[in-house]
């Protein structure tokens, strides 16, 4: 029999019921707080979960095609706030099974997510307001409090929750386990039993949460073991709250000290060691009574350094250091006294340490336990096993090794030998092996197979990877092969190739290639980590060698100096080392808050100044609300071309400042040249120049002329009517819950012309019916577009004109070989690919001239353009015929557009306007012939005075804009075209 412990009862099997009991227990006790006065009690959030709340989650899934009662996965996207609890409360109470997705995901995470229905909660107020207007609507029910809803009956073993791990950066990494109740309740016991047991949890407790609900840490040991499972209450750090007069360049140290101070009852936080490392030492009498006074500090998410941590034992805080995995839902293993004396594995679980031979002194932690998650979301690997008569218990290989401590307690066994019985009893052991690297950041990086791929190069002996002192950087310990001359180009080829492998941000730094004479070895040849720590923690974390520390400069450098991160960091600044500026803390956490919403992020996250703003996950729409709310919210006009040129969040509030005193800027104007004064190759004089001799076109609604696309773009609510969210039956099986958006699909009358084209264009139908509709479309437009420049199409035969083009991936292959069967396809594999699109075209004609596919995402049909004109300039071709077409025949691409916020939901486009929400994509083709003004007789479109072409290089994110790479775009073309900005009377705005 389970004895009770807190709130976790035997009778009670579900969060829900353990939720409605202390309902009922302690109806007017705080549950989410946001300031000392403004909380919402059990009883109210209960009826905001299950009678607002719930209704509208009932509606959402409703509108998607399902039934909640079945149990859908819903994904919450959102900021820490009042509104994600009481969405989880409303998931269980209608039978949904709650997602939460990291908000600072890229979308194509959420994408690869495989969730089916998404809750997205992009602006949201502050917790405070969303309390007081809980309160508010609360206290304006008259009638009964019951939810007009069937509660949905869960038990222990139904799905409660699906938390993604930590580690995945793509799809292929991204891994999520499945929580029943019966998992989260055991995790809770877990912690209360860690933390004190019943006399721990007999009272309610109060956490000060900053950490990320999204993240097992925070939602398993904070909200549900110290919050639920004693009844208590969860207070919502908000810095502009607790510390509104906070100094812009406060730290969050600091700043959840103040918390801590303004609450004044506040029981537990947890945090990450980053936070003290740097500080606690400097840290006065009254900020450390504040930590002193919490029932538990609880430290996890990287290892404590030991001298952090005797620290605050010798300062009497209570301090538990945690080791955890979102795959055992939480906590795993704990120290609470000393180092070493080990950790010890957290009650309801039992370890084991499985060795390669008898005498190591280290071993894979094996853990194994009831209620525990039995496998990843879609079954990869082979970390989870089950055991026992019922298959009750389960086994996790964490994939971490850990060695014996001293006082180590528990059993080992060998690779290759069977796991032994459940056995409650505990067990100690000392932490992770150092060979895995966790950085200030979080990130974590695996040293063996780093080494490894050193080791392979001819010119290192062997490698270690290391931390930096500040673990904000990777130090390479280089002991190079017999005879080898080690310089600066050998740095710079190994560093490239090593650093392939590595994130952009974390990758290891010429300078920080360490040449040695010798790494310490083991008796069994391999790298002796242990020694190679305590060499550095005895020198300071420097490194006793006489050799030099590589530099990218030919300075030689202090092979004494400590080892650190090629950044420089003020050791005495706080962590976020936010710059100072002349800008009041109130505005500032108005920004920080903007930053929060828009991008969708943890509050804490915009608050460290120094973060790069390409880290946060932008796009062209979200840099637009930002643009939007930063007028609307504290009037500051940035646009945003200002805003791509942000480097990291200190710039953008450097940048506000700036607006406040503006310093005149003197207006560009590039130099004006006569074309002549451009060269040769580019001079377009009279007689040259390039015109726009022909064009055809076809887009949906009925648009197969340039009068008729006039009229559309004059009239665009005509349009409007001819755009619909569902494809078309020929381009994919309908779905389901499949997100598309509204989209412009050319009628199928357009498309399946085969018998009438083949006869025209003489292919046999059995290749044309293979053959993709963009190559169709292609052939039709270039045809059109010849005879509409009043040139006989049969009259170029042997003539070098050229064919330009470029089209959309389209899913065609997939769906033909789909449809016909992989067989069947393959034998008309050459009828199916776009790749000879243009050389059909050729074919047909007879021209001489290059054929060619141009691909550059958004810009091909431009750069087909600019690569046409250069061609006909360079001789290759006398006329070129540009053609575009774009089908869709996989779902995939309407899915992402709707997924990364591209494509407008309501079918329009607002550009410029507070009203811009994405733009309308749509299918069509469309042509335009090129030849010489002096070859041409008859009326003409437009003349080409220049074509510029460039590449954005490397700017906030890979899709994001480069201002500085596009000024200089549109400065050379002005300056090819002999043109000022002045002389320019129309613009197209582009994505």
């Amino acid at each position: 029999m389970v004895s009770p412990l807190g709130t976790f009862r035997p009778q009670l099997h579900s969060i829900p019921d353990i939720l409605h009991a202390i309902t009922r227990d302690r109806p007017d006790s705080a549950f989410l707080q946001a300031d000392q006065d403004v909380f919402v009690s059990y009883r109210v959030a209960s009826v905001m979960a299950e009678k607002v709340v719930a209704q509208s989650l009932t509606e959402h899934c409703v509108n998607l095609g399902l039934v909640p009662a079945t149990q859908p996965k819903v994904a919450i996207i959102s900021p820490n706030g009042p509104l994600l609890p009481l969405t989880l409360w409303a998931s269980w109470y209608i039978g949904a099974i709650p997602c939460l997705l990291n908000a600072k995901a890229d979308p194509s995470l959420w994408a690869a997510m495989t969730v089916i229905g998404c809750l997205p909660y992009r602006t949201i107020p502050r917790p405070r307001e969303i309390l007081i207007a809980c309160i508010e609507y609360f206290d304006s029910l008259s009638g009964p409090y019951e939810s007009d809803i069937s509660p949905f009956v869960a038990t222990a073993e139904t799905s409660a929750l699906v938390v993604f791990t930590s580690s995945g950066v793509n799809e292929i990494t991204l891994k999520a386990v499945t929580y029943s109740h019966a998992v989260l309740i055991q995790s809770g016991r877990r912690t209360l039993m860690a933390f004190g047991g019943s006399e721990y949890a007999s009272t309610p407790k109060t956490h000060l949460g900053w950490l990320p609900l999204s993240h097992a840490f925070e939602f398993s040991i904070a909200f549900i073991g110290i919050v639920i499972g004693t009844g208590g209450s969860y207070v919502f750090h908000d810095p502009g709250v607790s510390s509104p007069q906070a100094s812009a360049t406060a730290g969050i140290l600091e700043l959840l000290l103040s918390a801590l101070d303004y609450y004044r009852r506040v029981d537990t936080l947890c945090t990450i060691p980053a936070i003290l490392t740097t500080q606690y030492a400097k840290l006065n009498e009254a900020q450390i009574h504040l930590l002193k006074s919490l029932k538990t500090l609880c430290v996890a998410g990287a290892p404590t350094p030991d001298d952090l941590f005797d620290w605050a034992r010798s300062k009497a805080i209570n301090i538990i250091d945690l080791i955890g995995a979102t795959e055992v839902a939480g906590g795993l293993a704990t120290c609470a006294t000393s180092h070493s004396e080990g950790f010890v594995i957290m009650d309801g679980l039992f370890g084991v340490l499985q060795k390669d031979q008898l005498d190591d002194d280290r071993g894979e932690l094996i853990l194994s336990g009831q209620h525990l998650p039995s496998t990843y979301l879609h079954g990869q690997g082979d970390a989870f096993s089950s055991q026992g008569v019922g298959n009750e218990i389960t086994a996790y290989r964490t994939g971490d090794i850990y060695y014996q401590c001293p006082l180590f307690e528990g059993l080992t066994i060998l690779k290759g030998q069977p796991l032994p019985s459940f056995d409650s009893s505990f067990s100690r052991m000392s932490g992770r092996m150092d060979d895995l690297i966790v950085l200030a950041s979080g990130l974590k990086v695996d040293a063996v197979a780093l080494e490894g791929i050193l080791d392979n190069e001819s010119s290192v002996k062997r490698s270690a990877i290391v931390p930096s002192a500040d673990r904000n950087a990777l130090i390479a310990l280089i002991e190079p092969s017999p005879d080898i001359v080690w310089d600066e180009k050998t740095t710079s080829e190994v560093s490239h190739r090593i650093n392939h492998h590595l994130l952009a941000d974390h990758r290891i730094a010429l300078e920080n290639f360490v040449l040695v004479d010798e790494l310490p070895m083991s008796s069994k040849s391999v790298l002796h980590r242990k020694a190679l720590k305590n060499i550095m923690s005895a020198h300071g974390d420097r490194w006793p060698s006489h050799r030099t520390l590589l530099s990218i400069s030919t300075t030689r450098l202090d092979v004494d100096a400590p080892i650190t991160s090629n950044i420089s960091f003020d050791t005495d600044a706080p962590l976020t080392s936010n710059a100072p500026f002349d800008i009041d803390i109130t505005t500032l956490s108005e920004v920080e808050t903007i930053l929060g919403d828009v991008f969708n992020v943890p509050l804490v996250e915009v608050q460290d100044h120094s973060r790069f703003f390409g880290d946060l996950p932008l796009s062209s729409l979200a840099m637009t609300q930002l643009a939007g709310r930063l007028q609307s919210d504290i009037g500051s006009r940035i646009t945003v071309v200002e805003l791509y040129s942000v480097r990291r969040i200190s710039d953008l509030i450097q940048l506000i400042n700036s607006k406040s005193n503006p310093t005149p800027i003197p207006a560009f104007r590039p130099p004006i040249v006569t074309p002549r004064s451009i060269g040769v190759g580019l001079s377009r004089i009279a007689g040259e120049r390039i015109v726009i001799s022909g064009a055809s076109c076809t887009f949906p609604g009925g648009i197969n002329t340039l009068d008729s696309l006039w009229d559309k773009l004059i009239y665009p609510e005509s349009f409007g009517r001819t755009l619909a969210k569902e494809a078309p039956a020929s381009r994919w099986t309908p779905q389901k819950n499949l997100a598309s958006g509204v989209f412009g699909w050319l009628d199928d009358v357009s498309l399946d012309n085969a018998n009438s084209l083949a006869s025209f264009f003489g292919i046999p139908p059995v290749e044309l019916e293979a053959m993709p509709p963009n190559t169709r479309l292609v052939m039709q437009m270039g045809y059109k577009a010849i005879q509409d420049a009043g040139v006989a199409p049969s009259s170029l035969n042997k003539k070098d004109w050229g064919i330009f083009t470029s089209m959309n991936e389209s899913g065609w292959k997939e769906s033909r070989a789909a449809t016909v069967g992989l067989d069947e396809y393959s034998k008309r594999w050459v009828n199916g690919t776009d790749d000879s699109a243009g050389a059909r075209l050729s074919y047909f004609l007879d021209l001489t001239g290059p054929a060619m596919e141009i691909k550059t995402a958004c810009s091909s049909s431009a750069v087909a353009i600019h690569q046409a004109c250069l061609a006909i300039e360079n001789g290759d071709c006398s006329a070129a015929i540009v053609i575009a077409a774009m089908t869709n025949f996989s779902p995939s691409i309407t899915m992402f557009r709707s997924y990364a916020g591209i494509a407008s939901p309501l079918g329009r486009c607002a550009t410029f306007s507070s009203d811009a929400d994405g733009f309308l994509p749509s299918e069509g083709a469309a042509a335009l012939v090129l030849q010489r003004e002096a070859d041409v007789s008859g009326p003409i479109y437009a003349r080409i005075r220049a074509t510029a072409l460039a590449q954005d290089g490397r700017s906030q994110g890979f899709a994001a804009p480069n201002p500085d790479a596009q000024s200089r775009l549109l400065s050379t073309g002005l300056r090819k075209a002999g043109l000022t900005p002045d002389d320019v009377s129309y613009l197209e705005a582009a994505l």
